[in-house]
C-alpha cells in the first residue's frame, strides 16, 4: 500500500509527489491526461527542473487514470486498460484549476 497517493499531475501534484519521495515516502501519482505536466506544463519534459526530479525520483506514475469513486482509505481507478482498487494511508487532491476568461 502506497503511503501518499496524489491526484493530479499537474505543477502541484510533481513537486507534492517530488517533496514526499524525495522524504522517503511511498507515492503513486495519477492524472487523467496522456502526461505529466497538467494545464500548464502540458507534456513539457525538459523546460522545467520537476521533470527531472520526477524521472529521477521513485514515484510511480500512472497517467491516463480516472479515479471514479473512493472511500476514507481507497480509491477506485480507472484506466483504458482496467480499474482497480487503490489503498493508501494519505491523499493529496491537486487537480488543479481552471481559468476563465471573460470578455
Amino acid at each position: 500500500m502506497p503511503e501518499i497517493v496524489i491526484v493530479g499531475a499537474g505543477p502541484a501534484g510533481l513537486a507534492a509527489a517530488v517533496s514526499a519521495s524525495s522524504h522517503g515516502a511511498e507515492v503513486v501519482l495519477l492524472d487523467d491526461n496522456g502526461t505529466t505536466g497538467g494545464q500548464i506544463w502540458r507534456g513539457g519534459y525538459g523546460r522545467q527542473p520537476w521533470f527531472r526530479r520526477l524521472q529521477q525520483s521513485s514515484v510511480h506514475v500512472v497517467t491516463g487514470a480516472r479515479v471514479v469513486s473512493g472511500d476514507a482509505h481507497s480509491l477506485l481507478v480507472e484506466t483504458e486498460e482496467s480499474s482497480f482498487a487503490l489503498p493508501y494511508r494519505k491523499l493529496i487532491l491537486a487537480t488543479g484549476a481552471r481559468e476563465w476568461f471573460l470578455p
